[in-house]
């Protein structure tokens, strides 16, 4: 792994083993009050990427329910935040919550997006470090449902731990 990094812009550039050889990954932070968290996010989206099989018609491990990541999957599924936003996206938002556009659900919802923001989120609470766990914490206060809440999570982080 190389840094590379400017004024403006700071960022890491890698090179990851894919099964079509090597691929410059290039994982950009910019000024972001929360640089440690969407490393963690970013590189949920790496490991997303590169851990589905060749053979798979999906680009994202995620995205296969029958593959290695159907328990994850599941957990989410089950999970109080994933329901809300389900409910929320189909015009039942939280208390003191206003509409929001379709788009921002869809996005919210893909499971790409949901495995790199668990990723994001099991980083931090496996670790233990105060840095990100604040940082997810700030998340979760900006945008409700996007992150799980301390016991939602659980389930979730305990199927990362069976699939990593």
């Amino acid at each position: 792994v190389r840094y590379s990094g400017s004024r403006v812009m700071r960022g890491y550039l890698a090179t990851a083993d894919t099964p079509f050889g090597p691929v410059p990954v290039r994982i950009g932070l910019g000024s972001s009050d929360s640089r440690e968290a969407t490393l963690a996010h970013e590189i949920g989206h790496l490991l997303d990427g590169f851990a589905v099989d060749p053979a798979s018609r999906f680009y994202f491990a995620s995205h296969d329910v029958t593959g290695p990541a159907a328990g994850w999957i599941a957990s989410v599924q089950q999970s109080r935040a994933f329901t809300a936003l389900i409910d929320w996206a189909n015009g039942s938002p939280p208390p003191g919550q206003p509409r929001r556009p379709t788009a921002w659900f869809q996005y919210l919802l893909e499971p790409h997006e949901l495995f790199a923001r668990a990723y994001a989120q099991y980083i931090a609470v496996r670790s233990g470090d105060a840095v990100l766990v604040r940082q997810i914490a700030d998340a979760r206060a900006r945008h409700p449902y996007a992150q799980w809440d301390d016991g939602d999570f659980t389930p979730v982080a305990d199927a990362l731990d069976d699939l990593f």
